[in-house]
């Protein structure tokens, strides 16, 4: 306890004294003789006393980046006549022992010394080589000695081994304590202080500490490099305590590099045997594809047709290995449903619900649907999913059905308002059946598409149809990849179930979805609500998605819906890897919105300023690094079409 005096001595010199209270070690401070004991823990420093004869790059990281650590590095100016001096010393003592040594290894390792020592000096006197004095202390932290002992001995062995050269100072814990807030003349003050090590410019300029930024995931595809040149090899698939999802999101002006960012990824995957789907659009993977000797599949009817009325298996049991033929079903009707409000969006959702009761009984008039097939006693006689696609009826049948089901008393039933809708809903099946029926009105004829490994869908051959077409033909597409994921993962789960397969070999699926704002969009908020369903559920089937597009602003457009604007935030949020390249500064707010505290004000800023290549990623939370892309000329070669 202070007196009165010593208090008012210590104010009168400038001490803040309510702050030092506020930060002092709660609980006292005592030194020992090799640590010192706080209230709160027990401290411990190390201090370097010789560095590597050959140092490697970023050689203080090995200092300056060991866990429960703070590392001080002090480097104080050595005039040039001190250091030859110093260096002349030396150069005598290796002399006498080059030829005085007890063995010859010493003798030979004195005379290397001195060779070596000889040209560091001329580089001095006639090459510019500066040379600094450099003095670092490691300062230990632990809850109790017992832990501190054994991360002081973990730390000791493993400089060691890189031969660094540590000592604790008996004696001197509370010299080397007060060193931390010492410059280095300070610290020359204090009884029997050490000079520093003496290191040339270029090795400390080689010492770079802060080459901490990198991610190695274990069986990752190189990306490139971090900003402070790191290695970044990612893995959608790898999960930590932060990335629970395998989803990612891509947002980037063109031609800053987002086309090559998905093509290294994808081209990674394909080297694991990932099963691989996506959308081909104005040529841009078509030399990717053949690459890979993949499939390109074309929408427009020509080179295959994907029949609406087939129900496909979307939903499985809790173990994830049988398939769930009731709500898969229910799936395929709402799936069916939203196809429709592509081509009338003005449908309401009470409507939908009388007309999916006129589709259950088409169904059961065809006899894949059983009487009543809701009550529990009949969902086991369910067995719609997984038939020959011959077995399913076609859009010309449910249109004749319809109108039957219409001229059979329907009008004479319902109000004026509901015929309305019953018409439009005609209209539509009708439109599917003729107009479009080379798309729509038809067994599904496409084979094999299971079995290819990289399989694309051409959207660029659907452009030129109505945009209403064009959506819902994306959407029907889209359906088919949820199908095949979800089959895939059964696989996957069953295999592993039955030990066919080790964890390593598990075959994941990933769907590439550029420019994903042609069916994410405020219009279609039903296929957003359904997109975020199948994210949750995708990563139960060992399944991840790649949503891209250029801007914020494609997905979050001014006036957007409350509604909607929280199921893309749902989105985002699904996706816990976020990829930016190259934002303009004009969508930081829509940014925000999406986002929210996820990036820090001037990470929102710097979206503005970066370059060709460069990429910030988030992979949840404030796991943020900056890198830049860095493919080889093959793979450019490979990749071209895209930017």
């Amino acid at each position: 306890m202070l007196s009165r005096k010593e208090v008012l001595d210590l104010e009168k010199k400038g001490y803040d004294l309510d702050f030092i209270s506020r930060i002092q070690p709660q609980g006292g401070f005592k030194p020992t003789e090799d640590k010192i004991i706080a209230g709160d823990g027990v401290y411990a420093t190390l201090h370097v006393y010789e560095l590597p004869k050959n140092p490697v790059p970023f050689w203080l990281t090995a200092l300056m980046g060991n866990r429960n650590t703070v590392t001080k590095v002090d480097i104080a100016p050595l005039e040039k006549e001190r250091a030859l001096k110093d260096i002349n010393n030396s150069l005598n003592e290796y002399r006498e022992q080059a030829t005085e040594g007890r063995t010859q290894t010493d003798r030979n390792d004195a005379a290397a010394e001195y060779r070596s020592l000889e040209r560091y000096a001329s580089e001095i006197k006639q090459g510019g080589e500066v040379t600094k004095l450099v003095d670092i202390r490691i300062y230990l932290v632990a809850d109790t000695q017992e832990e501190l002992d054994k991360e002081f001995t973990t730390l000791r062995k493993s400089l060691k081994a890189s031969d660094y050269k540590v000592v604790a100072f008996i004696g001197k814990p509370l010299t080397e304590w007060l060193a931390f807030a010492q410059s280095y003349t300070e610290q020359q003050k204090m009884p029997g202080a050490r000079a520093g090590l003496t290191v040339g410019t270029t090795a400390i300029g080689g010492s770079y500490p802060f080459n901490h930024k990198y991610l190695v995931d274990p069986r990752g595809q190189y990306l490139g490099q971090t900003d402070t040149g790191g290695p970044f090899i990612y893995d959608p698939f790898y999960v930590t305590s932060v990335r629970k999802s395998f989803s990612s999101i891509l947002l980037g002006k063109p031609g800053m590099g987002k086309s090559t960012l998905l093509k290294l990824i994808e081209e990674g995957l394909f080297g694991r045997n990932t099963c691989i789907r996506g959308f081909e659009k104005n040529g841009d993977w078509k030399k990717t594809i053949g690459h890979q000797k993949g499939r390109i599949v074309d929408l427009s009817g020509r080179g295959g047709m994907l029949n609406p009325l087939e129900p496909l298996a979307t939903i499985t049991d809790d173990t994830g290995t049988k398939i769930d033929q009731l709500n898969s079903y229910l799936q395929h009707r709402a799936k069916f449903f939203n196809q429709i409000r592509f081509l009338n969006p003005s449908m309401r959702s009470v409507d939908v619900l009388d007309f999916g009761k006129i589709l259950d009984a088409f169904y059961i008039e065809k006899g894949l649907l059983p009487d009543n097939y809701m009550a529990k006693e009949n969902q086991m006689n369910i067995n719609i999913i997984g038939l020959d696609p011959k077995q399913y009826p076609i859009m010309s049948e449910f249109n004749a059905f319809l109108n039957e089901y219409v001229n059979n008393g329907y009008k004479d039933r319902v109000t004026s308002v509901k015929m309305v809708e019953m018409e439009n809903f005609l209209s539509v099946i009708d439109s599917m059946t003729n107009q479009y029926g080379s798309i729509f009105n038809g067994t599904t004829s496409f084979k094999n598409l299971n079995d290819e490994q990289v399989l694309f869908f051409d959207i660029e051959t659907i452009g030129h149809f109505d945009t209403e077409i064009y959506k819902c033909l994306l959407f029907t597409a889209m359906n088919i990849v949820w199908n095949q994921a979800l089959n895939n993962g059964r696989r996957q789960k069953i295999a592993l179930a039955n030990n066919e397969i080790e964890i390593d070999d598990v075959v994941f699926f990933a769907f590439f979805l550029d420019e994903c704002q042609e069916i994410l969009s405020p219009d279609t908020v039903f296929v957003v609500t359904q997109v975020v369903k199948f994210l949750k559920e995708m990563r139960k089937f060992s399944a991840g998605a790649f949503f891209a597009t250029q801007s914020p602003q494609e997905l979050l457009p001014e006036n957007s819906s409350d509604d909607y604007i929280s199921k893309i935030k749902q989105v985002f949020e699904l996706c816990s890897s976020k990829f930016f390249l190259g934002l303009d500064a004009s969508v930081a707010g829509t940014m925000r919105k999406a986002m929210g505290s996820l990036l820090t004000e001037g990470q929102y800023n710097d979206l503005a300023m970066m370059e060709q290549g460069e990429v910030f990623i988030n992979l949840g939370g404030t796991n943020n690094y900056k890198i830049t892309t860095d493919p080889d000329e093959k793979q450019l070669i490979r990749f071209a079409g895209g930017h």
